[in-house]
């Protein structure tokens, strides 16, 4: 089966992406909605392009164009909430993420940008709560391990912390801030205890 002319354009689009010859991209993205404009795959992959060069309003709207297409999209809910997130909109981000989550409640990542949107907004409990949840889904997420121990320190919960930062550098020993935020933590213990 042979793909559709729209199809076609946004294939084109997506390789001139990956080339940095964005204007072009831009071009035959938009040649594939006018074709097809309910194609919301091409919604979609116009929003990441324009995400990736930094233009997150523009990605924002090609994701809401994507997304009113098909309200279930979670990939697009997810990446809505990092461009919100990438302009200090929190609180939105959080609503894009949770709308996300209720379509994959097993996507670890958007679990772990629910947790930085909270962490941004001071809430630490909220934080660590989402931390948690991309942890039980993959216990292997070393970010989401060093997270949730800045969080844990945080709240003067430096032993919690230490274990998490241990978790997250026996994931990846190249987590250099892991590494000075665990002897930060472990000097904040000691202390604390030499207070006693």
């Amino acid at each position: 089966m042979k793909p559709g002319a729209c199809e076609i354009w946004c294939s084109r689009a997506t390789a001139l992406d990956a080339l940095g010859r964005y204007a072009e991209a831009t071009m035959n993205f938009r040649r594939a909605v006018e074709i097809k404009p309910d194609f919301y795959e091409a919604w979609y992959s116009f929003g990441s392009s324009l995400h990736r060069r930094g233009q997150y309003e523009a990605a924002i709207a090609q994701y809401d164009t994507a997304i009113a297409i098909k309200s279930d999209f979670a990939e697009a809910w997810s990446n809505r909430g990092i461009a919100l997130r990438k302009m200090g909109r929190y609180q939105d981000a959080i609503a894009s993420f949770d709308a996300a989550l209720k379509v994959n409640p097993n996507a670890n990542r958007t679990w772990y940008r629910r947790g930085r949107a909270l962490a941004h907004l001071g809430n630490s409990e909220g934080a660590i709560a989402s931390y948690d949840r991309a942890l039980k889904i993959n216990p292997n997420d070393a970010k989401a391990w060093y997270s949730r121990g800045v969080e844990l320190s945080r709240l003067g919960q430096h032993e919690g912390a230490i274990a998490s930062y241990d978790r997250a550098i026996a994931l990846n020993e190249n987590l250099v801030d892991a590494k000075s935020r665990r002897s930060a933590s472990a000097k904040a213990l000691n202390a604390g205890s030499k207070n006693l």
